[in-house]
């Protein structure tokens, strides 16, 4: 029942913890400008119509290209 979902991501070795990067109200998401040669894990979180946050989905590890 979620009404909006937060993505965060984490660029590994330069972001000390996870970062909101987008809320959308959409099930699917694209993520652009990513920094190059890069590990970046992202993760979701759902939220409720009355502002309450799920707990973060499980997080998937992404390697960008060069």
């Amino acid at each position: 029942n979620a009404n909006l979902y937060h993505v965060e991501q984490q660029v590994i070795g330069t972001d000390a913890a996870f970062v909101r990067v987008k809320t959308t109200a959409e099930v699917t998401a694209s993520q652009t400008g990513l920094p190059p040669a890069a590990t970046v894990d992202v993760r979701v979180l759902a939220v409720s119509a009355n502002g309450t946050e799920a707990v973060p989905s499980n997080v998937v590890r992404i390697i960008t290209g060069s």
